[in-house]
């Protein structure tokens, strides 16, 4: 799949327009995604998520992939396989500029959705004054409500690197090139601090990301069968036993015996 081709929405797309993409192929390529911390929950039910170091620092991050060759839960015709959607899919093909203070709005110009291709409707990118579409202002209220959500996450995770709580994910069938930034929640060394427990108690945000943390590794399996191709395994319940000792068991055989 061709690299993206980000470009500033300005005066060159007027009188150009886009359609809301019908297919997740666009995605195939991705082998995981930045979550933030109020959408833990959701992606814990289908896909395991850990911590991604970028040199920004660590944040959750949701594997497509425990080999980096493709994104599993794309069908090859396109289809989504998880019951949940991650935000970083959900805007294609915009994307918002890196700058903190006044981000612009870009399109990827390589992607069909930004010619008006594969979609059912067009969508002009302008209105009849100069100023962005209705569909458009969307959009980028969506783009930057989601920044601020990677913000407060940011905050969280920073609180917890501080604190020591992260640990290498040394998984064996974890064979992607970006292994080496990818990491688990240490729990001895969080059941071993009293502190770190009491603070933990008056944080129910940070309370809900090691918790969905926990139970989204139990989705590993689905994830190796997805990689298998083996689509009936891959399409089973996953049961979540109870009781948070439960859950940390669960961890132990997802990672280390699948």
């Amino acid at each position: 799949m061709q690299s993206k081709q980000l470009a500033p929405l300005d005066a060159q797309f007027l009188g150009k327009s886009w359609s809301r993409f019908s297919s997740y192929s666009f995605a195939q390529s991705e082998i995981g995604a930045v979550i933030g911390a109020s959408e833990v929950a959701p992606v814990a039910s289908f896909a395991p998520f850990l911590f991604r170091k970028f040199d920004t620092g660590i944040m959750p991050y949701v594997l497509f992939s425990l080999s980096g060759r493709r994104n599993e839960f794309v069908k090859p015709n396109g289809d989504w396989l998880g019951s949940y959607v991650p935000a970083a899919l959900r805007a294609h093909p915009f994307e918002l500029s890196g700058d903190s203070d006044t981000p612009r709005l870009l399109v990827d110009v390589s992607a069909h959705a930004a010619h008006g291709i594969g979609g059912p409707e067009s969508i002009p990118y302008f209105d009849d004054s100069g100023g962005f579409s209705p569909p458009v202002q969307d959009v980028r209220k969506f783009l930057l409500e989601r920044r601020e959500e990677l913000k407060r996450t940011a905050v969280i995770m920073r609180k917890l690197t501080r604190a020591g709580l992260f640990v290498a994910c040394n998984a064996p069938h974890l064979t992607r090139k970006d292994k080496d930034r990818l990491f688990l929640i240490n729990w001895k060394r969080l059941y071993a601090d009293c502190a770190l427990l009491s603070d933990l108690s008056g944080d129910l945000v940070q309370q809900s990301i090691l918790h969905a943390h926990a139970v989204s590794l139990i989705q590993i399996g689905k994830l190796r069968a997805l990689q298998a191709e083996d689509r009936i395994r891959a399409a089973e319940h996953v049961g979540i036993p109870p009781g948070f000792e439960g859950f940390l068991d669960a961890i132990s055989t997802a990672v280390k015996n699948d």
